[in-house]
C-alpha cells in the first residue's frame, strides 16, 4: 500500500471517530469534552484539559454551540436578584439534617 493510500485511510478513520464523537487523542467523547465546559468557564482547568477542549470546539460546531449556550445560561443566571434567607433558616436546616439518619 502506498503512503498516499495509507494517509487517505487514517484521514478517513478521523473523519468517521469525530462523527462518531471521538477526537482523537486518548479518544474524548462529545460527553468528555461538555462534562468540562463548566470548569472551562471558570477557568479550573489545567492547561492540557484547556487545549483538549479548544482543539476539540475547533472542529465541533456542536460542542461550539452547546458551549455558548452554556456560556450565556451562565452569565443569565448570574443576573438573576439573590434571595436572602430568613435568620433562623440556616439553624432549621442543621436541626434537619442532624434528624435525619
Amino acid at each position: 500500500m502506498s503512503q498516499s493510500d495509507e494517509g487517505a485511510r487514517t484521514t478517513q478513520a478521523e473523519q468517521q471517530a469525530r462523527a462518531q464523537g471521538s477526537i482523537g487523542v486518548a479518544e474524548l467523547t462529545h460527553g468528555t469534552i461538555r462534562d468540562g465546559f463548566s470548569d472551562y468557564l471558570d477557568g479550573s482547568l489545567d492547561a492540557t484539559e484547556r487545549q483538549r477542549i479548544e482543539g476539540h470546539l475547533e472542529v465541533c460546531r456542536d460542542c461550539s454551540t452547546v458551549l455558548d449556550t452554556t456560556r450565556t445560561t451562565v452569565d443569565l443566571l448570574g443576573q438573576l436578584p439573590r434571595k436572602t434567607l430568613p435568620p433562623d433558616a440556616r439553624s432549621a436546616i442543621v436541626r434537619q439534617a442532624r434528624s435525619d439518619p
